[in-house]
Order: structure tokens, then sequence, then C-alpha cells
């Protein structure tokens, strides 16, 4: 797994949370 992927999953999981939230 590349880091990008690590990253954008974060970033992805940041978002979700922020709107589920």
């Amino acid at each position: 797994m590349s880091a990008e992927s690590t990253a954008d999953r974060d970033a992805l999981a940041d978002l979700t949370a922020f709107q589920r939230d």
C-alpha cells in the first residue's frame, strides 16, 4: 500500500466523520 492511499483514506475518513457529525 502506498502512503498516498493512506493519506487519501485518512482525508476521506476525516470528511466522512465531519459530515456524519
